[in-house]
């Protein structure tokens, strides 16, 4: 990935200078602990003394609006590595481009942080790429972390592996399609089969009226006699 990979924080409290700690510690794998955020000041001169090179604002809208910022791994527990195939250590402190989403265009993940900085709950169904290169669809829920002061300062994404379930709706789907295909063949033979029934008829019927004609036209002694036995018989076939 061009670049490192820019991360920040909310809160600088009991956990906070830990988080800042561990990604501070990142360089080597690109990334860079760029800005963080905490309401108390005191919290903040401490952690700018230990990490001058960081960024340090008082709201946490600052952080979560900031465009450069990736979004980045902080809980990974073992539902998650059992249908990524990534563990805890190679997946906390990495953005998800990183990791499952590293398929997304650009477009696709400015809209996941879109949506990761409005703090709406969302339901979708895609497509995730796992540690071993196979393609997984998951159903995502997403939930937002909201503080005290209804300030959002992460989100819980819970996905749920329904590759089985795609697959399976899929294959009733094409076998709908292949089930409507044979019906529609079905009823094209049955109409061109009473087609042909009704032509048969026809012939049994103008065989008939020929075979009658040929009867009467030999008990006729006159021509006029025939030539009405054959109106007759022509108006009977040719109404």
């Amino acid at each position: 990935m061009a670049g490192s990979i820019r991360i920040g924080v909310v809160g600088c409290g009991y956990w906070g200078p830990n988080h800042i700690r561990v990604f501070s510690s990142l360089g080597r794998l690109g990334a860079k602990m760029a800005i963080a955020a905490d309401r108390s000041e005191e919290r903040l001169r401490h952690v700018a003394e230990l990490y001058p090179w960081v960024r340090f604002e008082t709201e946490a809208e600052t952080v979560l609006r900031d465009k450069d910022l990736d979004a980045v791994v902080t809980f990974w527990n073992r539902e998650a590595s059992i249908l990524y195939g990534f563990t805890a250590e190679e997946a906390i402190g990495r953005p998800l481009r990183a990791l499952h989403a590293a398929d997304l265009s650009d477009a696709d993940y400015g809209r996941l942080l879109a949506r990761v900085r409005a703090g709406k709950p969302t339901e979708s169904t895609s497509e995730r790429r796992k540690k071993s290169g196979e393609t997984v669809r998951v159903s995502i829920k997403t939930t937002p972390l909201i503080d005290a002061q209804g300030r959002v300062t992460g989100e819980i994404t819970l996905a749920r592996d329904i590759t089985l379930l795609h697959r399976t709706e899929e294959a009733l789907r094409s076998a709908q399609a292949m089930l409507e295909a044979k019906v529609a063949a079905i009823a094209e033979s049955n109409r061109s089969l009473a087609a042909t029934v009704r032509q048969l008829e026809a012939f049994h019927h103008n065989g008939e009226a020929l075979s009658r004609m040929a009867e009467l036209l030999q008990a006729c002694s006159e021509r006029n006699e025939a030539y009405a036995v054959v109106r007759e018989t022509a108006a009977e076939l040719f109404p």
